[in-house]
């Protein structure tokens, strides 16, 4: 099968390399009611953060996104089927903004989840303090999810300039990475898939294996099956 590449890092090429992907992953998009100028601009102030252009754009475009491995094309982690370490990355989570956008996929619901909002200009949160399976941080940290692979903890996140960061669950730290939007969207979805064409040739091997260990003579016990 031929590799499609993202030659460009445009939504109008991150919506046919979607497409492309729809084989071998569930999509779900909210295009059909994406994000209103003055909803994202409500969410920023809520958030304390600053939204980059192109996740803007993202959200006036699709609202927001999930993809996910289609379980006939990836086994599931309990599988029998010994999978690399990657192959725990199932899909993505472009957490948005919009009517239509599901509760799980809104990057409030996101926020609330992973840190606690606190109002804007209060001292509490200042410092993360770990909650259970979330950390607790205020907003006037401005930090915001807005991308999470599936079958990892750490998040890509907006901070209040507007930069890029992961936030770390082990260290409950954010470390920015230079780099915009589309193009950490565009690197993800492509590591997806091409992960998805190195899972379908492990799959074709030990399902050719599969089929060699049966094709194989047996052998019969000793002292069985010999002319006597």
């Amino acid at each position: 099968m031929e590799m499609v590449y993202i030659s460009g890092m445009t939504l109008d090429a991150i919506t046919t390399f979607l497409q492309a992907m729809a084989k071998r992953f569930v999509i779900v998009e909210s295009s059909a009611a994406p994000a209103m100028g003055e909803q994202i601009a409500d969410v920023e102030a809520l958030l304390g953060v600053k939204f980059q252009p192109h996740y803007r754009d993202f959200l006036t475009t699709f609202g927001g996104l999930e993809v996910e491995a289609r379980p006939s094309f990836w086994p599931p982690d309990d599988s029998t089927i010994a999978l690399p370490r990657w192959a725990t990355i199932r899909g993505l989570r472009v957490y948005g903004v919009g009517d239509a956008v599901p509760m799980e996929l809104k990057i409030v619901t996101a926020t609330q989840e992973h840190f606690r909002l606190v109002p804007a200009g209060s001292d509490a949160g200042s410092t993360p303090v770990a909650t259970g399976e979330s950390t607790a941080v205020g907003t006037q940290r401005g930090i915001a999810p807005f991308l999470q692979m599936i079958g990892q903890k750490d998040l890509y996140c907006f901070n209040a300039d507007g930069d890029i960061g992961v936030w770390c669950y082990e260290t409950h730290s954010l470390e920015t990475i230079d780099e915009d939007f589309t193009e950490l969207l565009a690197r993800e979805l492509r590591a997806l898939r091409e992960n998805s064409l190195k899972i379908a040739s492990l799959l074709t091997e030990e399902e050719a294996g599969g089929q060699a260990r049966k094709a194989l003579p047996v052998q019969p016990a000793e002292g069985w099956g010999r002319e006597q």
